[in-house]
């Protein structure tokens, strides 16, 4: 009987022995997957990559950026306020914060992003219209810029009759995207009072889909003129063209270092009184994906030091975004950011420096962004203006 049950006895340590493998060996798979799902979910929102080290700070040291830990994230950590800082409203996501260029004081901008897309190594940028300046080092690691200068007073949309240039956006009435149809997003009761519609994109680029009204089917105008769509009589005169002149065809960095990217397009009403935090979600309700575009209004207002400019609402937002024209001029600037009067997008006011709701059919300078792939590497260089970072060569 003592042999039988010490038999029954091993059997039952036996199973249980059996049974604990079994269970330890589940649990260290299902960590191990989920370690593997989280470092999938963490390269896919660019909140870390497989090492551990964000996209975006890998492209940070590719600058040459070192201090990455003293990073700060007000203007009261930084003893010089012009800068690279955190993102408040954005995790692993950096901006560049700092005074707008003043034509009386040259030593006053010091916000060192300068970056070049010419094919040289060193030195100042051989031509202006290679010069942009970094707005951000996203999340993804990639970098998104900005042309330094303007390539002109363009419309954000037509209006019932409008054009510019002699370029027409298509359409069935003198290349306007005016609806009599009430459902219809760019819909006006009155087509000889209609000032534009502020849609950046159009039905099928825009999402998610919007069910409230019917979103045009082409572009706004400016999205055509800038991106080199069909949606232009003047086809021969690409998007590069106009970004680099004929010099583009010869520029391989530049073709091998854009990429397309998520651009955050919905928009904050004109009357808003809420927090920078909330205009940005307002901001990425809607999305476009694009080569390129414009600044968004939450973006010139994380550009600024001044406590005082909180939100879109704000004043003395003035920023190194307020860019002058080369007569030292400062001219209104389109951004993507639409209002609540589906005619009326911000622009940056030239005399103030802060933000404005416009008619879309009126004219305002325009300076196009775009983002640059991540992983790139970069010549030795301060940012400043005639020591601008570079693309090693390809």
């Amino acid at each position: 009987m003592r042999h039988n049950g010490f038999i029954a006895s091993s059997l039952l340590y036996g199973m249980l022995a059996l049974f604990l493998v079994i269970m330890l060996s589940t649990l260290a798979i299902f960590a191990n997957n989920k370690l593997s799902m989280d470092k999938l979910r963490a390269k896919a929102s660019g909140s870390a990559s497989e090492d551990g080290t964000p996209p975006s700070q890998k492209t940070i040291k590719n600058l040459g950026i070192a201090d990455i830990e003293n990073i700060p994230s007000n203007p009261d950590e930084n003893p010089s306020p012009n800068g690279l800082y955190k993102d408040s409203t954005e995790e692993n996501r950096y901006i560049y914060r700092g005074d707008s260029e003043s034509n009386t004081d040259s030593n006053k901008y010091h916000v060192n992003n300068y970056i070049c897309l010419d094919e040289n190594t060193t030195g100042e940028c051989s031509n202006l219209n290679f010069l942009y300046r970094i707005i951000s080092i996203e999340q993804d690691g990639t970098i998104k810029v900005i042309k330094y200068t303007n390539i002109g007073v363009l419309i954000f949309d037509a209006g019932y009759n409008s054009e510019i240039d002699g370029l027409k956006p298509a359409g069935t009435i003198s290349g306007t995207r005016y609806s009599n149809n009430s459902k219809d997003y760019c819909y006006s009761s009155d087509k000889t009072n209609y000032n534009g519609c502020n849609f950046w994109g159009s039905k099928s680029t825009i999402y998610p889909e919007i069910n409230s009204s019917t979103p045009p089917s082409e572009p706004a105008y400016l999205n055509a003129y800038l991106n080199g769509d069909t949606y232009i009589t003047r086809k021969e005169t690409g998007v590069f063209e106009q970004l680099y002149g004929h010099e583009y065809s010869d520029n391989n960095k530049i073709k091998t270092s854009i990429v397309p990217h998520k651009f955050n397009v919905g928009g904050i009403s004109s009357n808003s009184t809420s927090s920078l935090d909330d205009n940005v979600r307002s901001e990425k309700e809607y999305n476009w994906d694009g080569l390129i575009g414009l600044i968004t209004a939450t973006e010139y207002v994380k550009a600024s030091t001044n406590n005082s400019c909180k939100s879109v609402s704000g004043t003395n937002c003035n920023n190194w975004l307020h860019f002058m024209n080369q007569n030292g001029e400062y001219n209104n600037i389109w951004t993507l950011t639409a209002t609540n009067n589906k005619a009326r997008t911000y622009y940056i006011k030239g005399s103030s420096g802060d933000l404005v709701a416009s008619y879309v059919k009126t004219g305002a300078a325009v300076h196009p962004v775009f983002y640059l792939k991540p992983n790139l590497k970069f010549t030795q260089a301060t940012g400043e203006k005639n020591n601008p970072y570079r693309i090693q060569s390809n």
